[in-house]
């Protein structure tokens, strides 16, 4: 599995560090902005969230189009021609899209933490007057309590378990039309409905079995953000489960197909 990852590595390296780039480049029009004006700093670091959001759905769905085209194209042929088992290629897969998304995530948070630092900094020059000064430094304080770390760990915990039940269904459709299609025309976009059909169908199904949000809830209390992840575990479980069943039962029908059924 270390080799198809750093295959995946090495194909996607010119991506990554485009990513990269743009958040250094937004970070650094983050801190001119700054030295100016918080009021202008303020509307960058919105910037640099959105830049973070689309980063990590970038990472996602390039992910996706690369299995697609390993599906379709040559360089798919001789990776799924090694002698890997078809479950690590697709392991393999998964688990860069998530150390890449992971490692995102992580430095996006850390610019954050220094960032407010450094808003906070400029507020007190320009308008120290400014009722959002106290309000400030109290999100600073809070943000180095135990619970934020916490929080944003359960926070990380979440959207590697949404990503894997994306990417495993997304997986899932493109290996079960590329073995009915067999490279005619249509297959892409059959398979994207495909996956659409299996996302509705399961979420549909995982709400009647009972509401997952019921399990999750991000709030701002006394002690900074606040992260209620499973505490009502017995109403929203079954959707828990029942979700995490299907990334998994997609993941092994899609080794299976590839294994028995899909010709590259």
């Amino acid at each position: 599995m270390a080799r198809i990852m750093k295959y995946e590595f090495i194909k996607n390296r010119f991506r990554y560090l485009v990513m990269i780039a743009i958040m250094i480049i937004v970070e650094i029009a983050f801190l001119i902005s700054n030295a100016f004006s918080y009021r202008i700093s303020t509307g960058m670091s919105v910037i640099l969230i959105l830049a973070g959001l689309g980063t990590l759905l970038i990472v996602i769905f390039e992910g996706i189009a690369m299995y697609n085209r390993d599906l379709r194209e040559k360089s798919g042929y001789m990776l799924f021609m090694t002698p890997i088992p078809s479950w690590q290629i697709l392991l393999g897969k998964i688990t860069v899209i998530l150390i890449v998304g992971s490692t995102l995530f992580i430095g996006y948070c850390f610019l954050g933490f220094a960032d407010i630092h450094l808003i906070a900094s400029a507020m007190k020059r320009d308008d120290p007057t400014s009722s959002l000064v106290p309000a400030i430094a109290k999100l600073l304080d809070s943000l180095y309590s135990g619970d934020t770390v916490i929080t944003l760990i359960k926070l990380l915990i979440c959207i590697i378990c949404l990503v894997t039940y994306l990417v495993c269904l997304a997986y899932l459709a493109s290996t079960i039309s590329a073995s009915v299609l067999r490279g005619k025309k249509g297959e892409k976009l059959i398979s994207i409905v495909l996956f659409l059909a299996l996302f509705i169908l399961v979420v549909y199904i995982s709400s009647k079995i009972s509401n997952i949000s019921d399990a999750v809830s991000l709030d701002m209390g006394t002690n900074g953000l606040e992260l209620k992840l499973f505490e009502n575990f017995n109403e929203a479980g079954a959707s828990i489960i029942f979700e995490l069943g299907c990334s998994a039962a997609a993941f092994a029908a899609s080794a299976y197909l590839l294994e028995k059924k899909v010709d590259v």
